[in-house]
C-alpha cells in the first residue's frame, strides 16, 4: 500500500456542522490577527504559521476523535510497546502502519511551531504540547468510545514532535555556523 493510498484511508468524514465550526474559529482567530498585525505586533508570517498550527490541529482532532463511530466499551491498551510486540511477533503490516502514522502525525505543528520559536530551550514547550494534544486526544477517544485509548500513540506522536524540534534545532545550528564563518571571511 502506497503513503497516498494509506492517508486517504485515514481521511475523516468531514460533516456540515464540523465544517462550520472550524470556518468560524479560523475566522475569529485571522481576525485577532488581522488586527494585532495591523498595530505591528505581529509578522504576516507569523499569522500563516499560526493559521496551519490551527488548522493541522484540527484536522488531527477531527481525524482521531470526532469523525469516528462511537461504539460500545472501553478500548483501552497500557502495556507500552505492545504495537512492536505485535509486529515483530504476528508481522502485522498494520501495525506498523499506524505506528508511522502516529509518529508522523503531529510532524506539521511541530514544524510550523519550531518556525515561530526563536530561543532553543522554547522546543521542549512545543514537544509539551505535543504530549498534551496527543494526551488529550486518547481521553476524548476514551471518553467518547470512539478509539483506543493507548500508551504507544502517546509516545509516538510525542516522539514525532521531539524527532522533529531536534531536526530543526540541528538545521539551525548548522546555519548559524555557516552564517558565522561566512561572515568571518569577509572581515578585514
Amino acid at each position: 500500500m502506497d503513503f497516498l493510498t494509506l492517508i486517504g484511508k485515514e481521511m475523516p468524514v468531514i460533516f456540515i456542522h464540523q465544517a462550520v465550526i472550524y470556518a468560524a474559529l479560523f475566522a475569529l482567530l485571522l481576525f485577532i490577527m488581522i488586527r494585532r498585525h495591523k498595530a505591528g505586533k505581529l509578522a504576516a508570517w507569523r499569522i500563516v504559521c499560526i493559521l496551519g498550527i490551527f488548522s493541522w490541529v484540527f484536522f488531527v482532532y477531527l481525524s482521531t476523535v470526532f469523525s469516528r463511530e462511537a461504539y460500545a466499551g472501553n478500548h483501552l491498551e497500557l502495556r507500552l510497546f505492545w504495537s512492536y510486540e505485535r509486529i515483530l511477533r504476528r508481522h502485522s503490516i498494520f501495525m506498523l502502519e499506524e505506528v508511522l502514522m502516529n509518529l508522523g502525525m503531529l510532524v506539521p505543528m511541530a514544524f510550523l511551531s519550531g518556525l515561530l520559536v526563536r530561543e532553543k530551550s522554547s522546543y521542549k514547550w512545543i514537544v509539551l504540547a505535543g504530549f498534551l494534544i496527543s494526551f488529550s486526544i486518547e481521553c476524548l477517544q476514551l471518553i467518547t468510545r470512539r478509539g483506543l485509548f493507548e500508551l504507544d500513540d502517546i509516545f509516538h506522536n510525542t516522539l514525532g514532535v521531539a524527532l522533529t524540534c531536534l531536526i530543526m534545532k540541528f538545521v539551525r545550528f548548522r546555519r548559524r555556523n555557516n552564517i558565522d564563518k561566512t561572515s568571518q571571511k569577509y572581515e578585514p
